[in-house]
């Protein structure tokens, strides 16, 4: 049943991905949506300012392909008729992981290779055609309107150049408007508790720049990785190939090791990648503009789950839940938010909403901050044992994907958010990798004395 006379009225506050697909499902469900930006949406696809990192790699993991296309049918069908590509995640790339080089074969385990600004063109077109969505642009959201109930009423807003504040009346509002959000001060404002918060930070930065793509370069691959191996080797780099006939190549360090800026130490840092691709391709290719530099704010966590929310309000996307981008969970995560809040509309109620969110995240959470925690100087909640097991556990898993599809398989469908992290614990992957030794003299003596340890931890797991 969609859009009925006595459905309510919704305000979506915050207008990236998250926001616009929280826009979409609302808009099922709602008579009116009101969608609350701070920027203004560029004219074409482009970076802007509420997408700090538009500039580099993203990647969308087959979950959250398959959201998309739930969401807006077609839109695999869009993104290749912008020019992106869909690359099969073991097929197509020459991937070198801290085990070694991924074997090529057939995953079925696709990645979207597209540009960021180009992902939010298509959907922000699709959700500018929804008969009733509006999209207020240049706008502030100055608080949450409570009239003495439990629920909201609705939200005040300030156009930026306008003459004062107005009210706009809502029964639904969903927060998506990312690390900036203002929810626990509105929250302490109405004397309720403030969520408390959990953050991990490897000390991440990037830098990227676009190159020219000719069709026949790099015909033996399609796209390139060079995956960091903590503590010992702390540096990444990727080369995707995007809309337009080119590469977009990010380079990335954790542990404060920062790639830079500069031409000259952009390219020996590409130097010093293990995979040699990254080099090989950019040190030739006709670079399109400047390098780009970011850091990341680290892996945070807000937990809204644990708190009494007012009747009407969630809270979603990075504004509860944001990773280190290097692992590309951001937009996946924001497709299950919207998954659940389709769900929690079907059923009429917001309730139980921020635990089920929750309960969705953590599995991409305990992947990226356990990964997170083998760099140097990581700050935030310290890691337990459970953790330092973990890595020895995973780097047996990765050792032996490298000469196992079917582990990779696996391995890359817990990536992609297909599977759950539970499924590399199956009696089959279990065996298989707790005896596998791992690369390197000194690991591979450090990975039998800890082999008791490990498989009396690892077998709790089994059955998962």
């Amino acid at each position: 049943m969609e859009n009925q006379r006595n459905e309510p009225n919704a305000v979506v506050l915050g207008g990236s991905l998250a926001g616009l697909l929280a826009a979409r499902v609302l808009s099922r469900h709602c008579a009116k949506v009101t969608l609350i930006e701070r920027d203004r949406y560029p004219s074409q696809p482009a970076p802007r300012n509420g997408v700090p990192q538009a500039r580099h790699v993203h990647v969308i993991l087959l979950r959250g392909l398959r959201i998309l296309e739930s969401l807006f049918p077609g839109f695999a069908a869009e993104v290749e008729s912008m020019g992106g590509l869909m690359l099969d995640s073991a097929d197509d790339f020459h991937w070198l992981t801290p085990g070694g080089l991924s074997p090529r074969f057939r995953s079925r385990v696709p990645f979207a290779a597209i540009s960021r600004p180009a992902i939010d063109w298509i959907v922000q077109r699709r959700v500018r055609s929804l008969a009733n969505v509006e999209i207020v642009e240049s706008t502030d959201v100055t608080g949450l309107v409570r009239s003495g109930g439990r629920g909201v009423d609705g939200v005040t807003i300030r156009r930026r150049g306008g003459s004062g504040a107005e009210c706009i009346a809502a029964s639904l509002i969903v927060d998506a408007s990312g690390r900036g959000s203002h929810t626990p001060e509105w929250l302490a404002g109405m004397g309720l508790e403030i969520p408390k918060a959990t953050a991990v930070d490897g000390h991440f930065g990037y830098a990227s720049r676009l190159y020219r793509r000719m069709p026949s370069q790099h015909a033996a691959w399609r796209a390139a990785y060079s995956q960091a191996a903590p503590p010992h080797v702390n540096r990444l780099g990727l080369a995707f190939p995007i809309e337009g006939d080119r590469w977009m190549v990010t380079l990335g360090g954790g542990g404060a090791d920062y790639p830079p800026v500069r031409e000259d130490h952009f390219m020996d840092f590409a130097r010093s990648l293990p995979n040699p691709e990254i080099y090989n391709l950019i040190r030739t290719a006709l670079p399109l503009g400047p390098i780009h530099g970011a850091r990341s704010q680290g892996n945070r966590w807000v937990h809204y789950e644990r708190v009494r929310m007012p009747e009407g309000l969630a809270v979603m996307g990075d504004a509860v839940c944001s990773f280190n981008p290097v692992y590309g969970q951001g937009m996946t995560m924001a497709g299950i938010g919207a998954e659940l809040l389709e769900a929690c509309c079907a059923r009429g109620s917001f309730a139980g909403f921020q635990k089920s969110l929750a309960k969705a995240a953590e599995p991409a959470w305990t992947l990226a901050t356990s990964e997170d925690y083998r760099y140097p100087g990581v700050t935030g909640d310290p890691a337990g044992a459970a953790a330092k097991l973990m890595h020895r556990y995973l780097d047996r898993v990765i050792a032996r994907s490298c000469a196992d599809p079917e582990v990779r398989r696996t391995l890359l469908e817990v990536f992609h958010m297909v599977r759950r992290p539970e499924s590399l614990f199956r009696p089959s992957m279990f065996w298989k990798a707790a005896r596998q030794r791992v690369p390197g003299t000194a690991a591979a003596a450090a990975a039998a004395a800890a082999q008791p340890e490990l498989e009396a931890w690892a077998a709790t797991r089994i059955g998962w």
